[in-house]
């Protein structure tokens, strides 16, 4: 199986600062980073997102904001390609979707990653609160 592409397109910064951290985790090989920078137009951002799509297929899409400008931009090229999007990403599915890129397939992998980012997400007080509660 050929390997997901992974995209990670977020506003400004974000993607890149997200990158340099999975990196410290492990190799980002193969990852792209999409930044939406404050001076670009969404028609650029689009454009630049195309230029990738255009090269290739199985792609998996990581963005931050579910109705931010990113995933809206990208969500019209649904319309003409073929590529899994998630947004709400956090830093522990981006590197599950790392992880897991050479073994599933950008929907399989969209899936995974979407499983992981709800599971991560916890109130650490409860969470204390049981493991006091479980001794």
């Amino acid at each position: 199986m050929k390997r997901t592409l992974i995209v990670v397109a977020m506003h400004d910064g974000l993607s890149t600062m997200y990158l340099k951290t999975a990196s410290r985790f492990g190799s980002i090989d193969g990852v792209i980073d999409l930044p939406l920078r404050y001076d670009m137009t969404l028609q650029e951002y689009s454009e630049q997102f195309l230029s990738i799509v255009n090269k290739t297929n199985n792609i998996l899409v990581l963005t931050d904001l579910m109705s931010g400008a990113c995933t809206v931009a990208l969500t019209k090229a649904m319309q003409h390609f073929d590529f899994a999007l998630v947004s709400g990403t956090n830093l522990t599915m981006l590197l599950e979707a790392i992880d897991l890129s050479e073994e599933m397939d950008c929907y399989t992998l969209a899936d995974a990653v979407k499983k992981t980012g709800i599971s991560d997400i916890q109130i650490w007080n409860e969470l204390c609160k049981e493991l006091e509660n479980a001794k």
